[in-house]
């Protein structure tokens, strides 16, 4: 019985890489001619003029995968912890594939970018049926082309894209603006009551919830845990 479980749960993974169609949203980069790859969340950003990231290109690869969480902070030490989770559960629920055939998902159509450039698809996502299931869906040569920074980024998408989608989301517009906003210098000349305003609006998809008391904003983290697990079977960390 386990085997044949098993066996369903290998060819659901085989069936949905051939069918990711299916599914919403990617983790988009460009590969452009003579250029490191670039996430699109900061590719539409550098393209728009609309952040700088100095910064991001003076840290390291450590404090680079930290970099989500330690900004999240300034507002919420819990959102904070949480999205620290996440991304250690993005390692322990991806699957990476050897071949793949994402499609471009329904809101990267009508973007601009360089005729130099070509826009993949790199990671994708899907809601779990049993609680040992894969949820991320790795192209494994484009993720091994993407370089160590345009990995993490991925990884910054994927989880607050999760949020995002457990809050109803249907797209990942939003949380492409959100996170762009968070790697660039921008932040740096944010409030901490400014990036809580737009992490609500963007990637929780509510733009008055940063005005809302805290007790009202303690029962959404706590909502949020209870559809993470539901949905997910992922377990929130202890907040104090």
């Amino acid at each position: 019985m386990k085997h044949f479980i098993l066996v369903l749960s290998l060819f659901g993974s085989l069936t949905f890489a051939r069918d990711a169609s299916r599914v919403g949203n990617g983790g988009g980069v460009l590969f452009c001619e003579n250029r490191e790859p670039i996430l699109l969340d900061i590719y539409e950003s550098v393209f728009n003029e609309i952040h700088t990231f100095e910064n991001l290109n003076t840290i390291s690869i450590d404090q680079r995968r930290t970099v989500l969480e330690d900004r999240i902070s300034l507002f919420s030490k819990d959102y904070a912890k949480l999205l620290r989770d996440l991304r250690k559960y993005f390692y322990e629920k991806s699957h990476f594939l050897k071949v793949s055939s994402f499609k471009i998902p329904d809101d990267f159509n009508n973007l601009f970018y360089e005729a130099t450039c070509d826009l993949k698809v790199v990671a994708v996502q899907r809601k779990p049926i049993l609680s040992f299931d894969d949820i991320f869906f790795i192209n494994e040569p484009l993720w091994n082309l993407s370089g160590e920074m345009t990995r993490e980024g991925l990884i910054d998408h994927e989880v607050l894209y999760l949020i995002s989608l457990v809050r109803g989301a249907t797209t990942s517009k939003s949380v492409r603006k959100f996170l762009s906003f968070i790697l660039s210098d921008s932040f740096f000349a944010s409030s901490a009551s400014e990036v809580e305003a737009m992490f609500y609006k963007n990637v929780f998809n509510s733009r008055w919830l940063s005005n809302a008391s805290a007790e009202r904003k303690r029962y959404l983290i706590n909502d949020l845990c209870k559809r993470l697990k539901k949905d997910y079977f992922f377990i929130c960390p202890s907040f104090e």
